[in-house]
């Protein structure tokens, strides 16, 4: 439990920012960050979602170094926002 959440359902980042936000506000600079993103999350978790090709004909190295890099710095920002509200006392 955290902030008073009890459970965190779902798997689109957007989706999870947004009930984030409820909590804090500053989750709200991710947006863009997240619907992009989820286009990785649901392309490449469901082939068929494609019309044609692969996960790996629709992406190059370019795009996979960005997705890991925005990634990386969506955590980065969660468990930096995460330390400070429990050094906060929630």
């Amino acid at each position: 439990m955290f902030r008073g959440a009890e459970m965190v359902w779902g798997h689109a980042m957007a989706d999870l920012l947004e009930d984030a936000k409820i909590f804090d506000v500053m989750f709200d600079v991710l947006k863009s960050t997240a619907i992009f993103l989820d286009k990785y999350h649901y392309i490449t978790r469901y082939p068929d979602y494609l019309p044609s090709g692969t996960p790996s004909d629709a992406f190059d190295e370019l795009e996979a170094g960005r997705a890991l890099e925005l990634s990386g710095e969506v955590l980065k920002f969660v468990n930096d926002r995460k330390r400070e509200a429990e050094s906060e006392g929630f």
